[in-house]
């Protein structure tokens, strides 16, 4: 369900995922995030995670995938990591 409406999304260019409201990321949302991200990379587009909460930060952080996707704090600082060439 979640990846199906990703990779719809993914069609459009870049992605960026507002993630402020989920409250807990398991290892199968992490999953589903680093396929779509790889995807992204082969795509040479961009997928950026905006205002993750405390709790999937850490998460985030303790499984080491904060290394491996674009972090923003506020939906401007995401919009301008996507319009950046790289």
């Amino acid at each position: 369900m979640l990846q199906d409406y990703l990779e719809k999304k993914i069609a459009l260019g870049h992605l960026i995922l507002e993630i402020n409201e989920v409250e807990i990321i398991t290892s199968t949302g992490i999953g589903v995030l680093f396929e779509i991200n790889e995807e992204m990379n082969h795509q040479q587009r961009k997928m950026v995670l905006v205002n993750p909460a405390v709790r999937v930060r850490q998460i985030l952080e303790l499984s080491g995938f904060n290394r491996v996707f674009s972090v923003e704090d506020t939906l401007e600082k995401a919009i301008e990591r996507v319009s950046k060439k790289s």
